[in-house]
């Protein structure tokens, strides 16, 4: 599916060109990917509903720990999904599309890719582990996916946030960081060009970047927050399978 869509992406925005409209584009591109990954870990919640009984019968019968199953749940299910799947989208649009390939940006757009991944993968797995009832899962999860997607920058100039409860929103919103980084490794090294009106205009991609509130400076300190929200949210997760999720005696 990743591929598919991949190629469809690549055919959509084929040949990006370096002006305001392809700055346009590219803002779209990169929202719809990061929208994409983000709603298919909902998988990640009827594949635990389903384990949800067998682990209690076999956690009651101390056929294994709750470390050990959680163990066993990254490697074989989180990783392979979330880490796979940017990688291919990635090397496919890249070329197609003709993003920016200058200072290893390739690289640090799979890794940015992952990061996102897997850490809305944990963080949509932990609300799956504290819900025993799917529904209310899937109700709490989209939820926070949707609360994550508004305060990501795109809908709102997070910098004209004055309310201290919306700027803690977009403190903890997974999709600001990444999308923010995604942009920045993208455009901040692109001087866009546009003739308007008999004028040749030409504007540095990084000024544009900041009139959306986004922050030129803050790729290594969003890949930061990243990483630290797949380490929260992995914490978080195992708490919610040791002390939540347990049998009835």
């Amino acid at each position: 599916m990743t591929i598919l869509l991949s190629l469809f992406l690549g055919t959509l925005y084929y040949d990006v060109s370096i002006d305001i409209s392809g700055f346009q584009n590219r803002m779209g591109l990169f929202f719809f990917i990061l929208t994409y990954f983000g709603f298919v870990t909902f998988t990640g919640l009827s594949s635990f509903a389903q384990e949800r009984l067998i682990f209690l019968k076999e956690r009651s019968n101390n056929y294994y720990s709750p470390l050990a199953y959680y163990i066993s749940k990254i490697l074989s299910d989180v990783l392979p999904l979330r880490v796979i799947p940017p990688i291919l989208m990635t090397i496919i649009v890249y070329p197609l599309i003709g993003l920016n390939n200058g200072d290893n940006a390739l690289l640090k757009c799979i890794l940015i890719l992952v990061l996102f991944n897997v850490g809305i993968a944990l963080e949509i797995l932990s609300l799956g582990i504290m819900f025993e009832s799917l529904n209310n899962s899937i109700i709490a999860s989209v939820l926070v996916l949707l609360a994550s997607i508004l305060f990501s920058g795109l809908f709102i100039n997070t910098q004209e946030l004055t309310n201290i409860v919306f700027k803690d929103l977009k403190n903890v919103s997974i999709f600001y960081y990444a999308y923010e980084s995604l942009l920045i490794n993208e455009v901040k090294t692109l001087m866009l060009k546009e003739r308007k009106f008999g004028l040749n205009i030409e504007v540095p991609g990084a000024t544009i970047l900041s009139t959306f509130g986004f922050q030129v400076q803050n790729l290594i300190f969003d890949l930061k927050v990243l990483g630290l929200f797949n380490i929260i949210f992995l914490i978080i997760g195992y708490l919610a399978l040791r002390w939540i999720v347990i049998e009835q005696r």
